[in-house]
């Protein structure tokens, strides 16, 4: 549990609202999830890195990685959507499958 306090407070500590354009300004544009199939030592859930945009343009990239905890398979799935919320694309690299990490498959 105490690993996904840190991972939301890290969240919120990145999620800083960037400007917004009037509304006929901006295009639409949908955040989007990455994820990578790759063997990882046995203790890590994921690897997973946020870039976040203004404007258009990547301004920052983010990286943390996750030690694997019972409570992170069900906590997850709320955390990566605050993350698409607040306008980041996430890229995932882990070794579980996709399905387990709550991430329909498209």
């Amino acid at each position: 549990m105490l690993i996904l306090l840190m991972i939301g407070s890290w969240l919120r500590d990145l999620m800083g609202k960037p400007k917004e354009k009037p509304k006929e300004q901006q295009p639409e544009q949908r955040p989007v999830v990455y994820v990578y199939h790759e063997e990882l030592p046995e203790e890590i859930f994921a690897i997973v890195r946020l870039t976040w945009y203004r404007d258009n343009l990547a301004i920052s990239v983010d990286e943390i990685a996750l030690i694997k905890e019972d409570s992170l398979y069900e906590e997850f799935p709320g955390v990566l959507r605050d993350a698409l919320n607040a306008g980041a694309d996430v890229s995932i690299k882990t070794s579980l499958e996709a399905e387990v990490l709550g991430i329909e498959v498209i």
